[in-house]
């Protein structure tokens, strides 16, 4: 799925470090917001790009380091002033918008443009959004940074998700219009606890849905800022940089595509990351996270021999077991209630995550569609081919339970989404092979 500071107290994001005994009241932390503002802004022109520059003093939030290390490619988060676009027109605001994002990145070639930011989503009169993109994440080099943070339609430019931690910097804070206050995060966290006192560890971060619009497109466009308010509190949040956790889940529809940046129409549900269980506390007290949880064979996507992999050897073959195993662990307790009290006979929508697989590497950089990227596309076959080898087992147990499983099957994640009653589930993840059982069966989204 194409997408996707510095002010204030850092003590009043400090995670904590004491568990509450039982009954204790608790004092809840902010979860503090940028508070610069943009200042004045160039109008957009219809048909023509501004040729002034300005000083990229202040708007190159890590200037220093970018001048420090000229050789590398930098990952950015580029947020575009909102003031000179029309006000009261929206069709109009929504075209000069696109025209905005053309004129930052003209020049450029081969470059992803991935949506971290919108505009909270306003609607026509047939009750469609009209998308307003002011934040994406793009790779350049150093020079190409400088020259974009001169752009007068740019307000900033930052470092983007992960890379402050990675590269030793202070992590921004969430752009303002991420919430601020916190809630009670205790009922979020059960099915994390097993990392209590074992060090840093991979978790998997649930967003809520409940209240996203209805409209495909608006969702996305809430989505997107949910997960951008989450992404950023996460950076406060932790103590250290750690590998990116190779999950994530999501639903939405590939064919529709939202400017200006060319974002396919859905939405990410989890989210992976490395956090210790203090930080597991204070990140359930994020007002868009649902719940924190994790399971045994979840792992940092760490660096590892085989990164990029050998095309020419065979697809790994996997053996079926004739055994199974205990089921407790393998699904929330939530999930787990909510099933055994339905019909019996009333298939449950899940998504079944199953070992082994495919072990992701970084992807080429490829230039944006429609232009072809072979070599991409050649890595993610490959992985989709072990991915459907691994589900094998698995996907002939819920055959065998009387279940049914969509056929489709994703590179990036290894999941079947299946249809399964509560008996049905029980036998399906009693399989070895099985991980984990949770509900809603959505597809996760491509990268």
């Amino acid at each position: 799925m194409r997408a996707l500071l510095a002010v204030g107290l850092l003590a009043a994001c400090s995670p904590k470090t004491t568990p509450l005994e039982p009954g204790e009241p608790k004092e809840l932390e902010a979860f503090p917001v940028d508070s610069d503002r943009e200042g004045a802004a160039t109008r957009v022109t219809f048909g023509a790009c501004p040729t002034e520059r300005e000083p990229i003093a202040g708007k190159l939030r890590h200037a220093e380091y970018v001048d420090a290390h000229p050789a590398e490619t930098h990952l950015v988060n580029v947020m575009l002033r909102s003031r000179g676009l029309p006000e009261d027109d929206l069709h109009a605001r929504m075209l000069a918008n696109q025209q905005q994002v053309a004129c930052v990145i003209s020049g450029l070639t081969r470059v992803t443009a991935d949506a971290t930011w919108y505009e909270e989503p306003r609607f026509f009169s047939d009750g469609l959004p009209a998308p307003v993109g002011l934040g994406f994440t793009v790779a350049l080099s150093a020079t190409q940074v400088k020259t974009m943070a001169a752009h007068p339609f740019v307000w900033r430019i930052e470092p983007a998700f992960g890379e402050a931690l990675r590269l030793g910097l202070t992590a921004p804070y969430p752009p303002e219009g991420c919430p601020s206050e916190a809630e009670a995060g205790d009922a979020k966290i059960a099915d994390a606890r097993s990392i209590e006192n074992r060090g840093r560890r991979p978790v998997l971060i649930e967003l809520k849905h409940g209240g996203l619009p209805s409209d495909v497109r608006a969702r996305t466009i809430v989505n997107t800022r949910h997960v951008t308010c989450v992404k950023r509190a996460l950076e406060r949040v932790q103590g250290q940089w750690t590998a990116p956790v190779a999950y994530g889940s999501g639903s939405g529809n590939p064919m529709i595509v939202l400017p200006p940046f060319g974002q396919s129409a859905a939405v990410v549900k989890t989210v992976g990351a490395g956090l210790t269980w203090p930080e597991v506390q204070r990140m359930a007290e994020h007002p868009y996270v649902e719940r924190i949880w994790t399971f045994d064979g979840l792992v940092f996507d760490e660096a590892q021999p085989g990164c990029p992999p050998d095309l020419t050897k065979p697809v790994p073959a996997v053996t079926c077991p004739q055994v199974t195993e205990a089921i407790d662990a393998k699904l929330s307790e939530s999930d787990r209630n909510r099933w055994s009290a339905a019909d019996a006979t009333e298939p449950q929508s899940v998504t079944v995550l199953v070992a082994g697989g495919a072990q992701i590497c970084s992807l080429p950089q490829c230039p944006p569609p429609p232009a072809a990227c072979d070599e991409r596309d050649r890595l993610t076959e490959r992985w989709r081919a072990e991915n459907t080898e691994a589900q094998r087992c698995v996907r002939d147990a819920i055959t065998a339970a009387g279940g049914t499983a969509d056929t489709e099957v994703f590179w990036l994640v290894n999941v079947v989404s299946a249809q399964l009653t509560w008996a049905q589930i029980q036998a399906v993840a009693a399989h070895p092979h099985v991980l984990q059982i949770e509900g809603g069966g959505e597809a996760p989204p491509s990268r």
